[in-house]
């Protein structure tokens, strides 16, 4: 690793911008800050030869914090639905970061195969508050079937409860911290089976 990864001109206008488009696609009125992405990173297991996988990358200030923490350029893989962040992350992120434009219902479809049952941990920005019951439960699903039913899932949310029905998607689940220097600040929880 050559050094850290910063913040790239304009991250902030872009997002406002895609926020204003779709704000409840995005769910936050700001970019995580860099307290909640290095949390995030510090909570993220990654075994030897296993991945990271990103969902919702946003303008990529949690990819830059897993980058940061050590996880090689390769091992990390950043999904993301919005077509034009897709596009801001592939031309921001370091080259070795695969980009992939894509829903997470079908996270174990669209990720390269080499990957699947060889991830660690996989990282939420989706605002599962704003998402269906129905569509949070295929995306749990997709999840566990592409990491091979090992591995956890680190979400987080602006409210102070669990923002998945863990009870009725079969997970165990732990309350790893609350992150007041974010806006809004942000809890954080690992969820696996």
């Amino acid at each position: 690793m050559s050094g850290q990864f910063t913040v790239p001109f304009g991250e902030v206008f872009l997002f406002l911008k895609r926020w204003a488009k779709n704000p409840l696609q995005l769910g936050s009125i700001a970019p995580s800050s860099k307290a909640l992405s290095s949390f995030l990173a510090r909570n993220a297991v990654m075994n030897e030869g296993d991945y990271i996988i990103e969902i919702g990358g946003g303008t990529g200030a949690i990819s830059r914090a897993i980058l940061n923490s050590g996880v090689p350029e390769t091992r990390l893989i950043v999904v993301e639905l919005d077509a034009e962040l897709a596009k801001f992350l592939r031309k921001s992120l370091p080259f070795g970061v695969k980009v992939i434009q894509g829903n997470a219902e079908h996270l174990d479809k669209i990720l390269p195969p080499a990957c699947l049952g060889h991830i660690s941990t996989i990282i939420s920005a989706l605002p599962m508050r704003n998402i269906p019951d129905s569509v949070q439960k295929n995306i749990v699903e997709a999840c566990f079937k592409a990491m091979g039913g090992k591995g956890s899932i680190l979400q987080y949310t602006y409210a102070l409860t669990s923002p998945l029905k863990h009870q009725d998607l079969h997970l165990e689940y732990k309350k790893l911290g609350l992150i007041l220097q974010n806006i809004p600040p942000a809890t954080v929880w690992k969820y696996w089976r």
